[in-house]
């Protein structure tokens, strides 16, 4: 734990370093206050980091000289941001105490869930995976499964130093650390309209969020990259009155960095070239935007276009018209729009949905939506008709506020998220949730001034929400707490939260480098030690699970020999699978033509959630391939003739 905790200050350290270099060469260092500057150079610099390593991971130099050569340029560049600003009398006051002490509890809280062990699926399907397998492999080689494989992976890449010198506690931890940073830089630019004791609450508020708090145990993206957006806005705010280049650079790389991040960055990116054209249409200001997001986030890009021939692959392969390959394919793309879309997207986008899913994803969201675990709270619904007096208050004047660009960036991010995205998960707002928060809480604050009878409800609805969200974040570390205070060991406490993590431990003692297995439980990718193959039915074509391929078929067992598999894991187990999924179907016809056999069963929890529990436990069972065994008659007596497919991608 001691190195997990010193590797995590260490990339603290170099980030806010990195930062304190790009505002310094940028001439933007001595434009902001101290205790801006301090989370504005995180910003930066942990855009940087991720950057930099990926270059690094891709060159297969990000083990060696050059990483400790880039944290040590960091560590150099920390002395440019000069002393911490003091907290000065935030806390002064009896509101203030109680909100320090909320912030103190919330922050034991990060502690706790960044030294447990990673439960979160999608973290250990992709987010954690890939850092790891750069790890073990040297480098950064590229996975050809849609959306969870041919991804941007700015943020995946600062976790890799973490895992190499700090090992999983260091990785978990720096995750964590950096899922709350964007709280610590909204308190500190909210500061600039906000009192100690309102910024103090409006970080609190952020840091609680549902959204915010499952991103801090795990590698999700949506955090992280609220850093960026508001990093830019803020410099785009400061460019209406200083006009100064190097704002519009460091305004390039922060939504370059989201870009670099995330699909959906290129929709911030846009969105803020748009904005820039109100603020400042100078052509070198507009080059300078240009040049730094190009910079900062064309890299992922431009790999999948020479892995795929599609740079946001696989959104623009029919439009590109790609051949097919044994990767990917045009029948394959077909049914894939169809199941993701499907899957993805509960409601059909238009303009009633538009205006009703803030309320609906609130107040009764589908269950598509994952609004119940990691919505976004009450607090915009409670702050909103405070802030629509607020803007009364104000008149036209309130667009001269740099708050303006803050509300209209998200709002403007929003629509075009719900209108054109491919997922209408709320979690995918919170990039721009901080902006929201901001304007919405400052404007808020005036209508209240402005109509003194709603200052009393509306203090009161803050409070209560916070202490809601703040109990929230404390249920979701209780398992954390409990396993860092010695209740299980490690096996047990991932058994308890990782959905089928049981046959694990028997998989990796019993198979070799020589096996591969092939999965269809995504989260159980970061803890195979063996060579394995994930089986999903949309995201990959190599092994065509489709529905309409029969369940013996020659391309299929053709497949199957090509990759090498040599074991299955089914979970449900057969005996217990139903028909209506062709994973199952397909091993039971191995069994019955034998082609395979049992060769391990032992009982696996699937838990509805991490947090409050509700368990259920399935069967889970290892499948041995034997192809010298098969019954080849219902294959007209042959097996199809290997392509000459690597085996081991």
């Amino acid at each position: 734990m001691t190195l997990a905790i010193f590797t995590a200050l260490l990339l603290l350290a170099s980030c806010l370093g990195l930062g304190g270099l790009a505002l310094k060469i940028a001439g933007a260092l001595a434009m902001f206050e101290p205790r801006l500057r301090w989370p504005l150079a995180f910003a930066f610099g942990y855009g940087l980091l991720g950057t930099l390593v990926f270059l690094l991971a891709l060159a297969g130099s990000a083990t060696g000289m050059p990483l400790a050569v880039l944290l040590l340029v960091g560590l150099g560049g920390l002395g440019l941001l000069g002393k911490p600003w003091p907290v000065g009398g935030a806390a002064s006051n009896r509101v203030g105490a109680v909100l320090a002490l909320g912030l103190v509890l919330a922050g034991a809280l990060v502690l706790a869930v960044g030294l447990a062990p990673p439960t979160d699926a999608d973290s250990l399907a992709y987010h954690f995976t890939r850092p790891l397998r750069v790890l073990q492999e040297g480098r950064l080689t590229f996975e050809m499964v849609a959306v969870e494989g041919a991804i941007p992976l700015l943020v995946q890449m600062t976790f890799f130093p973490a895992l190499a010198w700090g090992g999983e506690k260091g990785m978990s931890l720096w995750a964590a650390l950096a899922g709350a940073a964007p709280a610590w830089l909204l308190f500190a630019y909210g500061r600039r309209w906000l009192s100690g004791t309102g910024a103090m609450a409006l970080g609190l508020a952020l840091l609680t969020t549902p959204a915010m708090v499952f991103g801090l145990g795990s590698g999700q993206v949506e955090s992280r990259a609220a850093l960026f957006v508001l990093a830019g806005v803020i410099m785009l705010g400061e460019l209406r009155t200083r006009r100064k280049i190097g704002l519009a650079l460091l305004a390039g790389l922060a939504f370059g960095f989201f870009a670099g991040a995330k699909y959906y960055g290129l929709f911030a990116a846009a969105l803020a070239f748009l904005l820039l054209l109100a603020i400042d249409r100078r052509p070198i200001v507009l080059l300078a935007f240009s040049l730094a997001g190009l910079a900062a986030g064309v890299a992922p890009y431009l790999w999948n276009w020479a892995e795929t021939g599609d740079p946001v692959f696989p959104a623009l392969w029919l439009a590109l018209r790609l051949a097919d390959t044994d990767f990917w394919n045009t029948v394959h793309n077909d049914y894939f729009l169809r199941y993701y879309y499907g899957s993805e997207r509960p409601v059909v986008p238009g303009l009633g949905w538009l205006l009703a899913y803030p309320f609906m994803a609130t107040l009764h969201g589908l269950a598509g939506w994952e609004s119940g675990r990691t919505g976004l709270g009450l607090l915009p619904l409670l702050l909103l008709p405070f802030a629509l007096a607020g803007f009364v208050r104000r008149g036209p004047g309130w667009t001269r506020s740099p708050l303006a660009l803050a509300g209209a960036l998200a709002a403007l991010f929003y629509g075009i998220w719900f209108l054109f995205g491919a997922s209408q998960r709320i979690r995918h707002l919170v990039p721009v949730l901080p902006l929201a928060l901001l304007a919405l809480w400052v404007a808020a604050e005036r209508g209240s001034a402005w109509l003194e009878a709603w200052r009393a409800p509306l203090v009161a609805g803050l409070g209560a929400v916070l202490i809601v969200q703040l109990g929230g974040m404390a249920l979701y570390a209780l398992k954390p707490i409990r396993y860092l205070a010695g209740g299980m060991d490690r096996d047990a406490y991932l058994a308890a939260n990782v959905a089928f993590y049981a046959p694990i431990p028997w998989i990796n003692n019993h198979l070799g480098p020589t096996d591969r297995l092939l999965f269809f439980e995504r989260q159980l990718a970061y803890f195979l030690k063996v060579p394995s193959y994930y089986g999903s039915t949309a995201y990959q074509a190599r092994l065509d699970l489709t529905p309409d391929v029969p369940d013996n078929h020659p391309k299929r067992l053709g497949q199957l020999r090509d990759l090498g598999i040599t074991h299955i894991l089914m979970v449900p187990s057969l005996r217990d699978s139903g028909l209506n999924d062709p994973r199952p179907r397909m091993a039971k016809a191995l069994v019955e033509d034998g082609c395979a056999r049992s060769v391990y069963q032992t009982p696996a929890v699937w838990a509805r959630s991490r947090t409050l529990g509700g368990d259920h436990v399935f069967e889970a069972e290892i499948l041995a391939l034997d192809w010298a065994t098969c019954d080849t008659s219902r294959l007209g007596g042959r097996l199809p003739k290997p392509t000459g497919t690597v085996t081991n991608p």
